[in-house]
């Protein structure tokens, strides 16, 4: 970079014969350089002569370079490997274990430290005593790891390929909140017997009619009749019949699971609704009756409504409730309250004004007195005829 002086001014003979990369200049670092230069006891780099562990490296002004150590160790690209091939080994080994670390502490990998692996040899080691200096280990080592991750994540999952179409339908109706042993209950009598009947085997056909038969709720002498009716029209017809019932069968069960699934759809959007207008009312309540701070109004709301942290499946009130029933202490002053509400406000306040009464007697009673002076009465004249130790206070 001979054109090209200090802040990136250069002769106007010298311009036309810069490469494209003696163009681009950094004018901050220009002027630090500089500075460097005019005082070179000022941010001065270690000789690496004298320091050769550092890993460093140094141009002579000589052989073009500007004479400035460069040291990064934790990049390989700055690292002679003709030269040391074993330390560039050794810093794209570290390398990989970090950028796997990292790809970890992201949650984008499991977590390793627990794992052991197989070595050439056949012995087991730690992540960290893995041998990945060169690119290929480091994928081979990578791609293992991501598929034994994919493969323990699908170990417990459904092949939804693999699942019949009412199992699918069972599936969608539990998560609309269905009540699915209710749905099963009913395909036990509708489909089970019809599962493995085949409706082109003669004798299948005749069972799949005599279940239709029983479905329909007839007499038991209506029913035989019927069913009678039919297989005296020949194979041609018992065929057809059997291939329609095993239809039509099929179609009601169809039709219930939709219907029950409707149905629990639009009750949870109902309970949603509603749940969205007790909260609302719920608070107004609160706010109208107690005069409370904002904070205290969200405590409230909270304690209702928020889940336990001892029992996730219940709120915090249930949870309290629950604890109160069952801690004899605590279980009368909630039984009363609802039991009673008015009992229990006057039985409490009661008890209040009387512990009240007993407190002010016990400071009455310990309070030092001036027996040197006679008692008054209320407009403050001396009571006489009486002793001042005669007085005492009446039950």
């Amino acid at each position: 970079m001979n054109g090209l002086k200090e802040n990136g001014i250069v002769g106007v003979d010298d311009l036309f014969k810069l490469e494209r990369e003696e163009l681009e200049f950094d004018r901050e670092n220009d002027i630090v350089r500089g500075s460097k230069e005019n005082n070179p006891d000022e941010g001065s780099v270690v000789n690496p002569e004298d320091n050769p562990g550092n890993g460093g490296s140094r141009k002579s002004d000589d052989e073009g370079g500007t004479g400035d150590v460069v040291i990064n160790p934790e990049n390989k690209d700055d690292i002679d490997s003709g030269s040391d091939g074993n330390r560039s080994d050794d810093i794209k080994n570290i390398a990989y274990h970090r950028i796997i670390n990292e790809l970890c502490k992201r949650n984008v990998l499991s977590d390793l430290r627990d794992i052991r692996f197989q070595a050439e040899d056949g012995s087991e080691v730690g992540f960290d005593d893995i041998d990945m200096s060169d690119d290929d280990s480091f994928v081979d080592m990578l791609s293992t790891i991501i598929t034994n991750q994919r493969e323990s994540m699908l170990q417990d999952k459904i092949d939804v390929g693999s699942i019949s179409e009412f199992t699918k339908k069972l599936i969608q109706a539990d998560k609309a909140g269905a009540n699915v042993l209710d749905i099963l209950k009913q395909y036990d009598r509708i489909n089970a017997p019809l599962e493995n009947l085949n409706p082109e085997d003669k004798q299948d056909q005749l069972k799949i009619i005599r279940h239709y038969v029983n479905m329909l709720g007839l007499p038991k002498d209506e029913a035989d009749e019927f069913y009678n009716g039919i297989v005296s029209k020949g194979d041609d017809y018992i065929e057809a019949k059997a291939v329609k019932y095993k239809s039509e069968l099929d179609k009601k069960m169809n039709d219930l699971i939709e219907e029950r699934t409707k149905a629990a759809e639009e009750k949870k959007k109902r309970d949603a609704d509603d749940f969205k207008q007790y909260k609302k009312a719920l608070k107004t309540a609160i706010q109208n009756q107690y005069q409370l701070s904002e904070n205290m109004v969200a405590k409230a709301m909270d304690f209702v409504l928020g889940a336990s942290k001892s029992n996730p499946s219940i709120t915090k009130l249930n949870d309290k409730v629950r604890i109160m029933l069952t801690t004899p202490d605590l279980a009368p002053d909630l039984i009363m309250f609802l039991m009673d509400p008015d009992e229990f406000v006057r039985q409490k306040s009661n008890k209040k004004v009387s512990d009240e009464k007993k407190k002010i007697y016990r400071m009455i009673s310990s309070t030092k007195r001036d027996r040197s002076k006679a008692p008054v009465d209320d407009q403050g004249n001396e009571i006489r005829g009486t002793a001042f130790e005669e007085i005492a206070l009446k039950e």
